[in-house]
């Protein structure tokens, strides 16, 4: 099989500290490879050199038999490398069309501008591959949802003829239909001869798209393992580095009283006249899928977006949701992108301490480096990610800054807890760690509030599931009556006698 590309012996260190130790990577064209292995192995690293972000200290990297050592990011992308990161690299402000076309050769032929008619056309074609509505092209890719975001990034780079292409947790925030799409335009692209670099914590999707896996830890690299020859159980045992846990740690709840009652709330052209309670010792689920409504829900709740109609109230009180109210707010709202929520250039400790400032004061105007110090270890050891309290955020791994940016919320003394995709970049270990938590906080009478779109871990840890769909709520789920296959039937809009729920308001 064709070797697409080479990589020997490459190191890399900051500050000191190695963060990969000579690896040994080759790829071959017409393959998905799986990288996998826990939070801060190293992987996100080793993605930004191969697509030549970051620059190793030493080793080689070869193209063709050719050394690319030398190219940055812009000569391997006419090399034919991309790269889809962890983050979103979309301009808010811009329509999804101005953001697909945005610095693309698509802009250009023999230096005048394609019509807009031409970049409509393939803007439609790239949107119904993904399974996307076309009529999002107007939008502002701001109003998106994370997986619109998300599944957006994916036909930015289908505009170019990658010969490499590198997915880095590509796949969070999307559900099982939209994981399907996905992993059907994977298929479809290596067939036709890409080598494509698959990151993902979720054996599951490892087991449905991956050719090879490979397993990072401490920033090494052990030799490439044909899927074929490891079942879906061994492949979670070894992303779980021999520790799979195959449950979810759901305690039986007793919901106390009212912490929060949401009315008619209703945010314009994506929610519509929502109504529900939250009761503390709760942990809510909402699902659903693109454009469901979820995500404006929560940002709502957390004061980011502004409603257009209908109140939240607190324990009968009125809260603006509309005024982002920081120090003495009942809310911490946890957003699902790395970094968000977080000051990048501030360290670690500050980060965590930040939402509760009164909580770290000697007096009026001193605050107190050592009580900062043993709150920020004390976060640290609860959730896995000591070592790096003297970081700054924008050093971190996706999953070790999603951990600091929980422990801010934890720390914030709020009485409600939104955790928006909380998992999605963190590892298995990592993830019954925040399951723990969440049970934690449910058992000392918080209300939690939990967006996934991972309907196994919302059945595995939520007491109830509210399923929205086109801005309504439309399946109410709790119990025993909790169950993946018939929240799919909602999710997707869909009845098990076929017909569509849109519209119908679950009380």
């Amino acid at each position: 099989m064709e070797m697409a590309l080479c990589l020997r012996g490459i190191s890399k260190s900051f500050s000191g500290y190695r963060v990969l130790d000579s690896v040994d990577f080759s790829l071959s064209a017409g393959q998905i490879h799986a990288v996998v292995g826990e939070n801060g192995a190293g992987k996100s690293v080793l993605m930004k050199v191969i697509a030549g972000i970051e620059k190793p200290d030493s080793g080689e990297i070869h193209m063709d038999g050719r050394s690319v050592l030398s190219a940055g990011y812009d000569g391997r992308r006419m090399m034919g490398i991309h790269m889809i990161g962890q983050g979103m690299n979309l301009v808010e402000t811009m329509t999804v069309l101005d953001n697909l076309f945005l610095n693309d050769w698509m802009m250009k032929r023999g230096g005048l501008l394609i019509s807009r008619k031409r970049q409509y056309e393939k803007g439609r074609r790239l949107l119904k591959e993904l399974g996307l509505d076309p009529g999002l092209l107007e939008r502002r890719a701001g109003e998106l949802e994370l997986d619109q975001k998300k599944m957006i990034e994916v036909a930015k780079s289908l505009l170019w003829d990658s010969r490499i292409l590198i997915m880095d947790e590509v796949a969070s925030f999307l559900n099982d239909v939209e994981k399907e799409r996905l992993f059907s335009v994977m298929r479809r692209l290596a067939q036709a001869g890409t080598a494509i670099i698959f990151i993902s914590h979720d054996a599951g999707d490892i087991d449905d798209v991956a050719d090879m896996l490979w397993v990072m830890h401490q920033g090494r690299l052990e030799p490439g393992v044909e899927k074929e020859s490891l079942s879906s159980e061994k492949v979670a045992e070894v992303m779980a580095d021999g520790a799979f846990v195959n449950r979810y740690p759901r305690l039986q709840g007793r919901p106390g009283r009212v912490l929060m009652k949401v009315e008619e709330l209703t945010v314009k052209n994506q929610l519509y006249h929502v109504n529900f309670e939250l009761r503390g010792g709760e942990i809510l689920g909402l699902a659903g899928m693109a454009d469901s409504g979820r995500e404006a829900l929560a940002e709502a709740i957390g004061g980011v977006r502004r409603p257009d109609e209908g109140r939240i109230r607190l324990q009968e009180q009125e809260k603006r949701p509309w005024r982002r109210q920081r120090q003495d707010s009942q809310i911490a709202y946890m957003p699902g992108i790395p970094g968000e929520g977080l000051v990048g250039g501030m360290n670690v400790t500050r980060n965590i301490t930040l939402s509760h400032m009164e909580g770290v004061q000697r007096s009026h105007l001193l605050l107190s480096g050592e009580l900062e110090e043993q709150i920020s270890e004390d976060y640290a050891r609860r959730l896995g990610f000591q070592q790096v309290s003297g970081k700054k955020v924008r050093e971190l791994s996706g999953g070790t800054a999603q951990k600091v940016l929980i422990s801010k919320g934890l720390f914030s003394q709020a009485k409600i807890f939104v955790f928006h995709e909380p998992t999605a970049y963190l590892d298995i270990a990592s993830r019954v760690e925040v399951y723990n938590l969440m049970n934690e906080l449910a058992l000392q009478g918080y209300g939690v509030i939990f967006i996934s779109s991972d309907l196994d871990e919302l059945a595995g840890m939520c007491h109830r599931i509210l399923v929205f769909y086109k801005g309504r709520i439309t399946g109410s789920f709790q119990g025993e009556e909790i169950s993946k296959t018939e929240m799919m039937k909602y999710v997707t809009g869909v009845m098990d006698h076929g017909e569509t729920v849109a519209g119908k308001q679950i009380g």
